[in-house]
């Protein structure tokens, strides 16, 4: 009995630091999404000619 709490505690220990994995590339993922966003927003702005009020990183 006790050898199977053990064993779920290091289940639960082990599951646990995988979901903290997937939520920091999660964030990562979410991160790289709008950097890329603002990237195309900023190209379409300068193809259409229109300000869009935003910081553009890449001004050409």
């Amino acid at each position: 009995m006790e050898s199977e709490i053990n064993y779920f505690r290091q289940e639960n220990t082990r599951l646990m630091a995988q979901i903290t994995g997937l939520e920091v590339e999660n964030a990562n993922v979410k991160v790289k999404h709008d950097e890329a966003m603002n990237e195309i927003i900023c190209f379409l702005g300068k193809e259409l000619r229109i300000d869009m009020r935003i910081a553009c990183h890449h001004d050409s």
